[in-house]
């Protein structure tokens, strides 16, 4: 009898669960990469939006908004504790954060006005948390598949480099606290449904209804665990990871705290070739090498090795800038955007000293992602630049950011960015010409080919 009750217990907490998805919740947004998508998402330049105020629409069904109103009214009339204006804020912030986490993208948020500010800070450089760019990914487990979380790079100079975080790495819990997908009843309505046509022991099946309740309550959701990896609010943060490649089980502490990104360095690998490594598209980035290209002709350098490996991404107008300084005038990338709608986005024309027309060579790697493959595929398609290393992220959503009327602000994704060619990369990424592994090895192959008696791009 006990075995029975206690089922009947669990299911009934199970369809208690199953309700609660349905109401309002409030939940932390992560304050996560713009451009690319990431991914990211998934820390990257936060390009600025208009700022916008709810207006007339007349193609806006508005019937959801009266049942809002009604809900909201009846809990301030009805509920028995007083509902003050600090509430009704976080009851509208919490809604606006479902209502948004029902469309299951991880880019497409809602902001408070604290995290828009530190959001805006990713586009001079400043990142907050642990320092590392945490992309949402499908994983397969004990015949589920579900969303989780990835290291996609790592921020240089940041507490997550400092203690061995690296790309590839699965996070399997924050704080002691298992990560759960965007469904986490998922396991158990498939239990349900497979414990009415199979044969499944009582005892069984309460063992494992019991693991699942457990899994869900002591959980964490991946939006209000990525709010905690990217944000300086915890002293200190416990993540468990599995290491791609090895499957190790590992665990850090980490302190959270501001990152600040140099976009731009240079050096010689050797001496009539410069080796160019942007870690982030911004406007400080284009500053810089709006300097350094007449830099680079004056002193006679032959080639560039334009590093885009580990691109942590940036703004569209950074890009446009940048790959202007390449190919000026050039088709960057077609956004493909609602009702199968396409706009071609062109490079900057750049001021002719600006311009380097030497031989180019593009790095990439599993960890270049959004307006940084974006880039890559320009100089590609337009310069014929040989992109060397591995196959990129095939992250292309393109974000826009909002900021409301109160300070605080949405990220949506918009659109996706296609290569000069049409090409829709999204989760196959783009293929090296050249296939290296290794950082070193990557380098030396670039400057073996960018050696060769031959002008041009390679």
């Amino acid at each position: 009898m006990r075995t029975k009750s206690t089922l009947l217990l669990l299911i009934v907490a199970i369809i208690v669960g199953f309700a609660a998805r349905a109401t309002f919740q409030v939940s932390h947004v992560a304050r996560s990469r713009v451009e690319p998508n990431a991914p990211n998402p998934s820390t990257a330049a936060a390009p600025t939006g208009p700022r916008t105020d709810v207006g007339t629409r007349s193609d806006v069904d508005l019937r959801p908004l009266e049942i809002f109103y009604n809900v909201l009214k009846l809990v301030r009339d009805e509920y028995v504790e007083p509902i003050d204006k600090p509430q009704e804020k976080k009851m509208a912030y919490g809604s606006i954060r479902s209502m948004l986490d029902s469309l299951h993208d991880p880019l497409t948020r809602f902001l408070e006005p604290e995290q828009v500010e530190a959001y805006l800070k990713m586009s001079e450089g400043k990142f907050q948390g642990i320092g590392a760019v945490i992309q949402v990914v499908q994983v397969k487990q004990n015949g589920f598949t579900e969303e989780g979380l990835s290291v996609l790079s790592v921020v240089p100079g940041s507490p997550a480099e400092k203690a061995g975080l690296k790309p590839g790495d699965n996070i399997i819990t924050v704080n002691g606290k298992m990560i759960l997908p965007y469904d986490p009843y998922q396991r158990v309505e498939k239990l349900l449904k497979d414990a009415q046509t199979q044969q499944i022991p009582r005892e069984k099946l309460v063992k494992i209804l019991e693991a699942e309740n457990d899994r869900i309550k002591n959980g964490i959701g991946f939006q209000k665990a990525l709010d905690m990896l990217c944000s300086n609010n915890s002293n200190e943060i416990e993540i468990a990871i599995k290491r791609a490649g090895t499957g190790a089980n590992l665990t850090f502490k980490i302190n959270p705290a501001t990152t600040v990104v140099n976009p731009v360095t240079w050096w010689n690998p050797k001496p009539d070739i410069v080796c160019v490594k942007v870690r982030l598209l911004n406007k400080k980035a284009v500053d810089e090498l709006a300097q350094a290209i007449p830099e680079f002709k004056q002193k006679g350098y032959r080639a560039v090795i334009l590093d885009l490996r580990d691109s942590l991404g940036g703004s569209l107008e950074a890009a446009q800038s940048i790959a202007g300084m390449f190919s000026p005038g050039k088709t960057l990338t077609i956004i493909q955007l609602p009702k199968s709608k396409t706009k071609p986005i062109k490079a900057a024309v750049q001021p002719a000293d600006r311009v380097w027309s030497g031989g180019l060579a593009v790095l990439v790697n599993s960890s270049t992602s959004g307006l940084s493959e974006v880039l890559a595929a320009s100089l590609r398609d337009n310069q014929s630049a040989k992109l060397i290393g591995t196959k990129t992220a095939g992250q292309n959503l393109k974000q826009t950011f909002v900021e409301l009327s109160d300070g605080s602000g949405i990220t949506i994704t918009t659109g996706k960015y296609l290569t000069p060619k049409s090409k829709d990369f999204k989760g196959v990424g783009l293929n090296a010409d050249i296939a290296v592994n290794g950082n070193s090895e990557q380098i030396d192959k670039a400057v073996e080919i960018l050696s060769k008696p031959k002008g041009g791009s390679v």
